[in-house]
């Protein structure tokens, strides 16, 4: 049970990192485009 809890604790957090990480990546083409 803990394993499972702590598996799914991962893949939330995972889900939040995602978005965060799209995030950077669409700043950083956009800042490398512009100058």
């Amino acid at each position: 049970m803990k394993g499972e809890e702590r598996f799914y604790s991962f893949r939330t957090r995972d889900q939040e990192v995602k978005p965060l990480l799209n995030d950077l990546i669409k700043v950083l083409g956009l800042l490398l485009w512009l100058f």
